[in-house]
């Protein structure tokens, strides 16, 4: 099962500064290629076919008065779409200070200034059309007046059906199935910026994200 941290990034294009030596990464692997292969159908809904992805894995641990705080972590920078998926496979180090970090090094192994934005804010819009992309809906949780309200809880006390707040709340959680084009079944978790994919599966979770950059991020 894979879990990430969505981060939107941009690229200035100006040089980066040296790189200042120390750093928490270490075992730090990397490589760049394109998109495999497209799942999306119909093929050419897919909006970043030819995109870069720089992918890799690394060791994070610091040190402090604290203790060690250390992780195992693994990254996707897709470059056509401008985000970050991270994954911390393990560890107790916290995933703000991993992603800092990280973004340090890409600006060295890129070459270029690189924008690891904070928080994840995608529209409204895109991850209601990313949940009528699913084959199921699960759960959904709404953002009402800056509170967290379950639809279930709220379509009961309202007198409501989906179709009356289709499209209208922001979303907090869902969870849901997709069908791969090949018929293979994922779950997925949406939740505050945190995309968790139940497989492990490269091809299933390539399909998830390439889903998810054509939902949510091409808005």
């Amino acid at each position: 099962m894979s879990k990430s941290s969505v981060r939107q990034v941009g690229f200035d294009g100006a040089d980066s500064q040296d790189f200042p030596g120390e750093s928490p990464i270490t075992e730090y692997f990397v490589h760049s290629r394109t998109v495999d292969e497209v799942y999306i159908r119909p093929r050419d809904e897919y909006p970043y076919p030819e995109q870069s992805i720089l992918e890799g894995t690394f060791k994070y641990e610091d040190e402090s008065f604290l203790g060690i705080a250390s992780a195992s972590v693994a990254f996707q920078l897709r470059r056509g779409s401008r985000v970050l998926f991270v994954q911390k496979k393990s560890g107790s180090a916290k995933l703000r200070s991993i992603v800092s970090a990280l973004d340090e090094r890409l600006d060295h192994e890129l070459g270029e200034d690189v924008t690891v934005h904070d928080q994840f804010h995608p529209s409204r819009e895109g991850i209601w059309s990313f949940i009528h992309s699913a084959e199921w809906v699960s759960s959904l949780t709404l953002r009402i007046q800056s509170e967290d309200v379950s639809f279930t809880e709220y379509a009961e006390s309202e007198n409501i059906s989906f179709e009356d707040i289709d499209g209208e709340y922001p979303i907090a959680f869902a969870d849901l199935v997709f069908e791969a084009p090949w018929g293979d079944p994922v779950s997925v978790i949406y939740d505050h910026g945190h995309l968790e994919v139940a497989t492990n599966s490269d091809e299933l979770y390539e399909f998830i994200l390439q889903r998810f950059e054509t939902d949510v991020l091409a808005q």
